[in-house]
């Protein structure tokens, strides 16, 4: 094993200069969080129009006389509940927005060719270090260096494969979820579409109905009012959906991405100092 160290090592240090260098991961990590932001931005822009939608209709308003007194009826306030849920879900939706414009921004950090230049030097020191200790174990200074090279190799490289990990996992496990959630919001292309039976239509045709057509009696209304309702009901188990596939991608998958890669680079570097993890300070 003492023998295999010294070819580890070399080995390591030829990875790590090729891929800051010659092999950079950042063009496939960049395209790949460019598509999570449209994704976001496209969400985002679906909810706030469809809450724009819901409040023209949670304002109707019916005006009735029965036995000549005049009386007035807002029967789309029973849609409140699902208008304020779609305010918070594109609050929300925002925050994917920015989290993931924050992820480029990082990238172009760490992609920049003065952290490749520190990443590189770091390195020498490092592997010089551990070469004069080659026949002892690791000097308190090539531990030093081991810890602030996991620093450096995290600053380096964790959001380029934390970015690209994220869209395999979205695109093995959560593209079907997206697209079918994502479909029930969006507005509907302008094309002629066969007529759909009331109960299997969705929350864009329910409420251009009821809005478009205007209502001239109360119970006209109610009646359209819980057409929205049922249709709206449905429309919240998509949003959900949604929600949880953002904030997969957006909080838990990259807490989980930079714990691995932490863990990994520590192991890695640790068994070039004798096979112990290095712990980043």
């Amino acid at each position: 094993m003492q023998r295999l160290r010294p070819v580890f090592l070399f080995v390591l240090v030829i990875a790590v200069l090729l891929s800051a260098w010659v092999f950079p991961p950042d063009a496939t990590a960049r395209r790949d969080t460019q598509a999570g932001l449209e994704r976001a931005v496209a969400t985002f822009a679906a909810a706030r129009a469809l809450h724009a939608v819901l409040s023209v209709a949670q304002g109707t308003q019916i005006a009735v006389e029965p036995g000549g007194v005049g009386a007035v009826f807002a029967p789309g306030q029973a849609l409140k509940p699902v208008t304020e849920l779609l305010e918070q879900f594109s609050s929300l939706m925002l925050a994917a927005c920015v989290a993931f414009g924050v992820q480029l921004l990082l990238l172009n950090i760490g992609g920049h060719v003065a952290v490749s230049a520190v990443l590189s030097l770091l390195l020498a020191a490092w592997a010089l270090a551990r070469w004069r200790d080659a026949h002892g174990g690791p000097s308190p200074l090539t531990r030093r260096l081991a810890s602030a090279l996991v620093l450096m190799l995290l600053v380096r490289f964790a959001v380029p494969l934390l970015a690209m990990g994220n869209e395999v996992i979205y695109r093995v496990f959560l593209q079907q979820q997206y697209t079918e959630a994502k479909a029930e919001i969006a507005p509907p292309a302008d094309v002629r579409q066969p007529e759909v039976p009331a109960a299997e239509r969705g929350l864009w045709d329910t409420l251009k109905d009821w809005v478009g057509k205007g209502r001239e009696t109360l119970d006209q209304a109610r009646i359209g009012v819980q057409q929205v309702q049922a249709t709206a009901a449905r429309a919240v188990d998509h949003l959900l959906r949604l929600l949880a596939v953002f904030v997969l991608q957006t909080v838990v998958f990259p807490l989980l991405f930079l714990w691995g890669l932490w863990r990994a680079f520590g192991l890695v570097v640790g068994s070039a100092l004798g096979g112990r993890a290095v712990q980043a300070r």
